[in-house]
């Protein structure tokens, strides 16, 4: 299964070694500091990039003629992207690039898996976010 064995810990691995979190000793930057930690994000992005591909081949897509084909490209792009920020040893396009891949996991996810009713998945964060902008 792709996504259980090559997507999820690849993207899962990506993660954590960029972006940054807040514990209580306060924000704690998880990008690389060496060259072995870059390569795991190389390795890792090139993972993803090509899992975008499998999901594109005739017999795995889902949905060849719907918007499958336009998630697989976005997580194709945002591996790439990936493997280009941390050969670069990038800070900033290494973060953005796991943005990029996080977003392309949640739009197909949105859109294939079923969720629960109430899940936030059914939401139009666009029209969320305008209707809060909106005076009561």
């Amino acid at each position: 299964d792709v996504m259980r064995h090559i997507v999820n810990p690849a993207a899962e691995t990506y993660w954590a070694h960029s972006g940054e979190v807040d514990d209580e000793k306060g924000a704690n930057d998880r990008i690389p500091t060496s060259q072995a930690d870059w390569n795991i994000n190389i390795d890792t992005a090139a993972q993803i990039a090509e899992a975008g591909n499998l999901l594109m081949m005739d017999g795995r897509a889902r949905d060849p003629n719907g918007p499958w084909m336009k998630y697989a490209q976005a997580l194709n792009a945002a591996g790439i992207a990936g493997m280009a920020a941390a050969t670069a040893h990038n800070h900033d396009k290494t973060n953005d690039a796991g943005s990029a891949i996080y977003d392309a996991c949640y739009q197909c996810h949105g859109r294939y898996i079923p969720r629960p009713k109430d899940s936030l998945y059914n939401h139009d964060i666009d029209k969320d976010l305008k209707a809060a902008q909106q005076p009561k």
